[in-house]
């Protein structure tokens, strides 16, 4: 995908992309990027599974032990980032706005935003686009 394609389909869609997170980039050397530390420990378990569709499997046996989630069962949470990544999730992380178009007008003033994530850079931006549309179909 050439840059001036992404440009040029942000211009017209109104769209801006925030924030972009290569997940096995950011999970190397074994140890988390400041940046994906902020994001799983920013979002709720929910948010993290409606984001990738699934969650880190790592969770699912603490869970299983009985133990609170919020504990960890003793795993640190870079742990728990690393053996997602490496194990299930290695794509793009992408932070996409737009903003709320009110009778045919807008202000970045006000505006939305989610976090999607796809294997490939074409498919998360596509995601991206299909976003933006939803909220205009939506009068967001």
């Amino acid at each position: 995908m050439k840059n001036e394609y992404v440009y040029s389909r942000c211009y017209n869609e109104t769209m801006r992309i925030d924030e972009i997170i290569h997940l096995v980039g950011a999970a190397g050397a074994h140890q988390a990027s400041g940046q994906l530390l902020d994001f799983f420990t920013d979002h709720t378990e929910e948010e993290i599974t409606s984001i990738f569709g699934e969650k880190p499997r790592m969770i699912d046996s603490i869970e299983e032990d009985g133990d609170k989630y919020e504990d960890l069962a003793g795993y640190e949470i870079n742990d728990i980032i690393t053996e997602f990544i490496n194990d299930q999730k290695q794509g793009f992380l992408v932070h996409f706005a737009t903003p709320v178009f009110n009778d045919g007008s807008y202000s970045w003033g006000r505006y939305t935003t989610q976090w999607i994530y796809a294997d490939t850079y074409e498919e998360v931006f596509k995601k991206g686009l299909d976003f933006v549309k939803e909220c205009r179909n939506k009068g967001k």
